[in-house]
């Protein structure tokens, strides 16, 4: 994954070492991320415009590289250190996965075994 990167990204800032907190509830479809200074991230379920109610959406790739599945949430990121971004009310996900040196660490089978669907 990170040799695409480095193929479509034009410069590259050197590495930050920074504690990193994170807080995610796969169950609750919601979750919080930060790197103090750098950058924040929040994650909520979906909610019908008309009811309010939680709305799901699941995503299943069972021939992806990057994840099998993932629910679809509303996230909210926004950059506040050097690279300034600010993206609200965005499209994130919420998934299970496990990568190894080849990639995917399982096949889809495994991982329907291992987490289920949905």
């Amino acid at each position: 994954m990170f040799q695409i990167f480095s193929v479509i990204v034009d410069h590259h800032h050197d590495p930050l070492f920074m504690p990193i907190e994170m807080d995610i509830d796969i169950e609750k479809l919601s979750g919080h991320f930060s790197v103090p200074g750098i950058v924040e991230a929040r994650g909520k379920p979906i909610r019908n415009p008309v009811t309010n109610e939680e709305h799901r959406m699941l995503t299943v790739l069972p021939d992806a590289w990057m994840f099998y599945e993932h629910e679809n949430v509303a996230g909210d990121a926004k950059g506040i250190g050097e690279i300034k971004f600010d993206l609200a009310s965005r499209n994130a996900a919420v998934s299970r996965f496990a990568y190894n040196n080849n990639g995917l660490a399982y096949t889809y089978e495994e991982h329907r075994e291992k987490y289920g669907i949905g």
